[in-house]
């Protein structure tokens, strides 16, 4: 009966090989009653798709984010003249703050590892200055974190917040960057960051999407590192001073707020 059934679109691209090739292939008679009169495809489905055009990606954002003036990698930083701050109100109960901070973008794999470490203890971990103390301690956030562009010489900290908080969110925010500016965390805050660092580039390795995440992000970069562990050892090595230098160079540049009506005054 199942040349006469209907199949679900996921199932005819499945059969069709839209997914890649079953060790073996597909049974031949299972796979003509599914795909009726559609010709399946023998070959890897990337190899279909057109050649994408990076160069016009980027000047498509350039003129949509008024970057013309940027080139692809500027290996010096730009520290803004004022703090630039945009609100935008929505009918909501819970507000979002985003903080965008310029750094000294890193200029080879060591910087870049020295990055990791350094927004591990700050912001993008569990055991973060931002998690335990903006979060935690204070609750003055849903949720705080930080993510770091190195190459691109950039920081967000994002957070959910009540419109409210706002002033002592961001105050705290920055009193935790100056903590992290003097030096003050533990051997244990550093050890607990290359531990989680050195996890993720270990895990990179376990899922596809984030393999090819990690080569796109290195062909972007100029870099050549096709294992992800390789930079394992340059973590490892990372000292409580490179930290400490790296962050000072972060500069406060824009501030996003979306709060609710009437209260991002």
């Amino acid at each position: 009966e199942g040349a006469s059934l209907s199949y679900p679109d996921s199932v005819i691209d499945f059969f069709k090989g839209m997914m890649g090739q079953p060790e073996g292939g597909f049974p031949k008679e299972l796979q003509k009653i599914v795909l009726k009169v559609i010709e399946p495809i023998t070959v890897r489905p990337g190899t279909l798709l057109p050649d994408v055009d990076f160069e016009a990606i980027k000047q498509h954002l350039r003129e949509k984010f008024d970057m013309e003036g940027f080139s692809d990698f500027e290996m010096e930083q730009k520290i803004p003249a004022e703090v630039r701050r945009v609100t935008e109100e929505m009918d909501l109960t819970q507000g979002k703050m985003v903080m965008g901070f310029s750094l000294l973008p890193a200029e080879d794999k060591k910087a870049q590892a020295v990055s990791r470490i350094a927004t591990a203890i700050y912001g993008s971990s569990p055991f973060s200055k931002l998690f335990m103390n903006v979060r935690e301690k204070l609750s003055l956030c849903y949720y705080c974190a930080s993510r770091t562009m190195a190459s691109y010489g950039y920081m967000l900290v994002d957070c959910g917040i009540e419109s409210a908080n706002q002033e002592k969110a961001e105050a705290e925010i920055l009193h935790q960057l100056d903590e992290v500016c003097a030096g003050n965390f533990t051997e244990t805050e550093m050890e607990n960051a290359r531990l989680a660092v050195v996890n993720s580039l270990r895990t990179v390795t376990d899922s596809l999407s984030a393999m090819s995440s990690w080569l796109l992000n290195e062909i972007l970069q100029g870099g050549d590192s096709a294992d992800p562990t390789d930079e394992i050892e340059l973590t490892q090595a990372v000292t409580a001073e490179e930290v400490r230098d790296y962050m000072r160079s972060a500069k406060l540049s824009v501030v996003y707020l979306l709060a609710g009506p009437g209260k991002g005054e």
